[in-house]
């Protein structure tokens, strides 16, 4: 079905007839489950099933305002309303409604009727879908307890509420189990009901759920391709069920790294629920926080801060104050403040997080250790590595406990711990971990792995400070592989932008709307081709900076110059890249004694760092550092001595390479005073070199 102009739809139909096995097989089923239902609920019924739900509880509320006198037909419309809120995320009502259903149907026909096994579930599930999970469990465990005294326990009517009872398995972090009453719930289904019942897709798209979670992505992918297959096919295009899978084929790509074909359908996600449900329906909510968290993963947190904040107004209009979902988009929204140097902020909205988890989740659940790993990841920001370590260590007790030990969350948590080592100069930790980190992402299938190429960076600058300088390049090499994939296939020309821009506008005039669309693809395009052309950059400028201290110094030459290249192209002139550029520059031409070539290197740096940075920043440490050493070289002593001065008046970070540097500082302060014939300051600075915490300035 294709939607023309003037509101006009185009409909493919295809052949088939009466022997068509799938179509028979699928009227039976749904004339039986009809026949059961009185007359006049098939159509409120038949509104449910094709998202509906308003014309639904009209036909229900204008039954209800009738007086049925019959019990059943009372119980039929109270549970039809209970379905309807349910649907609509009014739980609160969806409940009343339910318990008087319940309440009625068990004065007309006692309490261990199947339907009242039917209500127990329905109960469970808005209780659930409220994060109430051990109200929920206790009344799915009801409710299987009447279905399993009758003699129709392995029947179609259990298949929902084994169904019902791994979501909620899924949901409390008992995954096994989960697992377990989802292949129940599908054994059943696939001996009873045609291949393409809706019923299934809700089957396929829960296993595939638990399958992501325990990052078996593919095989999550294969169950939700199956769901949206069958939902596809019984369902009208609009249909909500349709973007609940589109919202977990886009969970799934964004822990594959593939941010925008996940943007791309929960943009369908949010399209069609608005449609259906309007602006604050709770699977809008849900929507939205996935939204927030793709934008957080793509470092745009002002989009994500926006959209989480979008998910928590939506949902905590509906949901318990101590519902997970509120936790995971206090998370997002900590995420986003961090990303944005707001720490304390995020430290606030982390630890509120952190208060839900604890009250409606088991202490071992695996939300709980990305709540610590975010409180380490804020910790280590702003320097307390000690404590950021301690929180990293309580996520990885949990991870290990739960997860498989190649898990990609174990990625993350292992990542942490290296950059908490990485701080505290304890680098042969800091090695041990990296290499947890690559072993599992090496197993990930994806063509431009980012965080693969992140992880070999950390590798090849720890092997630098190691003074390891062959393992580092090594380790850089394999870095700008996977740098290079991510340029256009024209990057050879250093052009490939330019190109595109003219292919771009040649194929987009023949239509405006196209052109504009178009454009806003293009201009995406753009940006990430620069980012990876910067990507590239960094890398040779590593590699530079590895071959002038290994004293390669023809390489380190060409390095930077490719370097150069890049970052004039596509960065500006501001940029805190470039000025690092121009400071490896001068200390390359420092170390060939081209003294003047490397003071005017070192005057470019300083000159964008003094237009971005505050002047005590702690960038400039190292620089004024250089711009003393320098000077020291060239024997202008009292320009090396107020160089020295002002690295050691430079904010501190309190970081392991931060004192190392300030150490530096002191034995070349040592040294200029002992060249000076001041031998009075040159052993004060020389104290300092051995015990730097008496320095009081």
């Amino acid at each position: 079905m294709k939607k023309l102009e003037n509101g006009v739809m185009q409909v493919t139909l295809l052949l088939t007839n009466e022997e068509d096995q799938q179509l028979r097989l699928l009227k039976q089923h749904l004339r039986a489950e009809d026949l059961q239902r009185f007359q006049w609920a098939r159509l409120p019924d038949f509104m449910v099933r094709i998202g509906k739900f308003d014309k639904a509880e009209e036909i229900y509320e204008m039954l209800y305002k009738s007086n049925l006198e019959n019990g059943r037909e009372q119980v039929a419309v109270y549970d039809g309303l209970g379905t309807v809120k349910l649907h609509k995320g009014d739980y609160r009502n969806a409940i009343l409604f339910f318990e008087k259903a319940l309440e009625l149907i068990k004065e007309v026909y006692g309490s261990d009727c199947t339907s009242t096994s039917s209500l127990l579930g329905n109960l469970a599930l808005a209780h659930a879908n409220m994060g109430d999970y051990q109200c929920a469990l206790a009344f799915y465990r009801e409710a299987l307890n009447v279905f399993e005294k009758r003699p129709i326990s392995a029947s179609l009517g259990i298949y929902s509420l084994y169904l019902n009872m791994g979501i909620l398995y899924t949901n409390i972090g008992e995954y096994l189990n989960a697992l377990s009453f989802l292949e129940k719930a599908l054994e059943i289904g696939k001996s009873n009901l045609p291949e393409n019942y809706p019923v299934l897709s809700n089957i396929y798209n829960s296993i595939g759920d638990v399958h992501r979670i325990l990052g078996n992505y593919s095989i999550a992918v294969s169950y939700f391709q199956k769901a949206l297959q069958i939902r596809e096919k019984t369902l009208p295009s609009d249909h909500p069920a349709l973007a609940t899978i589109y919202n977990n084929i886009a969970v799934v790509y964004r822990c594959m790294n593939d941010n925008s074909s996940a943007l791309a359908l929960l943009r369908k996600a949010i399209e069609i629920n608005q449609k259906a449900f309007g602006p604050s329906h709770p699977s809008l909510g849900g929507t939205y926080l996935s939204i927030g968290a793709v934008y957080n993963s793509m470092g745009d947190h002002f989009n994500a801060l926006s959209h989480s904040e979008k998910a928590l107004d939506i949902l905590k209009q509906t949901l318990s104050p101590h519902h997970h979902l509120l936790a995971a988009i206090l998370n997002n929204i900590g995420f986003a403040h961090q990303g944005l140097r707001n720490y304390s902020t995020a430290l606030s909205y982390y630890q509120k997080a952190l208060t839900i988890q604890q009250q409606c989740l088991p202490p071992d659940h695996t939300d709980m250790a990305g709540a610590y790993n975010n409180m380490g990841g804020c910790k280590l920001r702003v320097g307390e590595v000690d404590e950021a370590i301690s929180y990293f260590k309580k996520a990885l007790a949990i991870r290990q406990k739960c997860l498989h030990p190649l898990h990609p969350s174990m990625a993350l948590i292992y990542r942490s711990m290296a950059c908490a080592y990485i701080e505290k100069g304890d680098y042969s930790n800091a090695q041990l971990f990296l290499m947890k980190t690559i072993e599992i992402l090496q197993r990930i299938p994806q063509s431009n792995n980012d965080d693969l190429a992140n992880v070999y960076n950390q590798m090849g600058n720890t092997y630098q400070k190691m003074e390891n300088y062959t393992d580092a390049l090594m380790f850089y090499r394999k870095e700008l592989d996977i740098r290079k994939k991510n340029l256009p296939p024209d990057h050879l020309d250093h052009d490939g932008i330019c190109v595109h821009v003219g292919r771009k506008q040649l194929v987009t005039k023949e239509n405006s709307n196209a052109q504009q669309s178009s454009q806003t693809t293009f201009e995406m395009n753009e940006k990430s081709y620069q980012q990876a052309y910067r990507s590239v950059a960094i890398v040779y400028k590593n590699m530079g900076l590895a071959c002038t201290k290994n004293k390669d110094y023809s390489n380190a030459r060409a390095f930077y110059q490719k370097t150069l290249e890049l970052e004039e192209k596509f960065t500006s002139p501001d940029d805190y890249e470039l000025s690092l550029t121009y400071s490896g520059l001068g200390t390359l031409h420092m170390a060939l004694a081209e003294y003047s070539t490397s003071l005017s290197f070192f005057q470019k740096s300083l000159e964008i760092r003094e237009k971005i940075f505050p002047v005590k920043h702690p960038t400039f440490l190292k620089l004024y550092s250089n711009l003393g050493v320098l000077y020291k070289c060239m024997e202008n002593y009292s320009a090396a001595l107020s160089f020295f001065q002002k690295a050691l008046e430079t904010d501190s970070n309190n970081s392991f390479e931060d004192q190392l540097a300030r150490t530096n500082v002191y034995a070349h302060l040592y040294d200029v005073y002992r060249l000076m014939g001041d031998n009075g300051m040159a052993m004060l600075y020389a104290q300092l070199v051995v015990n730097p915490s008496e320095d009081h300035k």
